[in-house]
């Protein structure tokens, strides 16, 4: 569904455009890949963060419709103004969890998964070595959100029992076009990580 979705023009209206063009697009793309859901609708618990510019801290989600707080989760300094909600002022929580492993409570065992690695290869998992087609014209403003972000997403994936950091050296976040590169990333960073959450699952002697 997100495939079929986030093509070149939405990617383009919600990460290079911005403003209200973006904003329209990716509130139309929020609801149809949830299908207006509540979150009291999911059959698995989720907290989605944005960081409340006014307060300097995390805001927690987790009431309502689920596609509003996916879209102020979306929303990224310098292509959005922030979203208000009473006295907050709410964007992307990239800029202060990347990682957001403090959300959650009332977990035996975290998984962090961890997007912001260094890690470099000259090929993707099954040899693919076409260079990301976002690489060539990156946004100087979300760049610099991604490496202010480096060190905090290294920091808070290491908070959990479960660390994974897949290598997405050859891009970006914002290639949706390499999905399939990402998806055999992620399978092979979960692959590596299977041994230390079967230990963990296992009841202890």
């Amino acid at each position: 569904l997100l495939r079929e979705r986030f093509d070149d023009d939405v990617v383009h209206a919600i990460f290079r455009q911005g403003g209200p063009q973006g904003t329209a697009v990716m509130t139309r793309a929020a609801r149809e890949t949830t299908r207006d859901a509540l979150f009291a609708d999911l059959p698995v618990p989720l907290t989605v963060l944005a960081a409340d510019l006014a307060g300097r801290q995390p805001a927690v989600l987790d009431q309502g419709p689920l596609a509003p707080a996916l879209v102020t989760a979306m929303t990224v300094p310098g292509l959005y103004p922030p979203v208000r909600t009473g006295d907050q002022r709410l964007v992307d929580a990239v800029v202060l969890t990347p990682v957001p492993t403090s959300a959650l409570s009332g977990v035996d065992v975290t998984i962090a998964v961890n997007l912001f690695g260094s890690v470099t290869s000259p090929a993707w998992p099954g040899g693919t070595s076409q260079p990301a087609a976002g690489q060539r014209d990156r946004d100087p403003v979300v760049e610099s959100l991604e490496l202010a972000s480096h060190a905090a997403a290294v920091a808070q994936t290491a908070e959990a029992d479960v660390q994974v950091t897949p290598d997405i050296g050859l891009g970006s976040w914002r290639d949706f076009g390499l999905a399939e590169q990402y998806l055999a990333a992620g399978e092979e960073a979960m692959e590596a990580a299977l041994p230390t959450l079967r230990a963990l699952a296992l009841p202890s002697q």
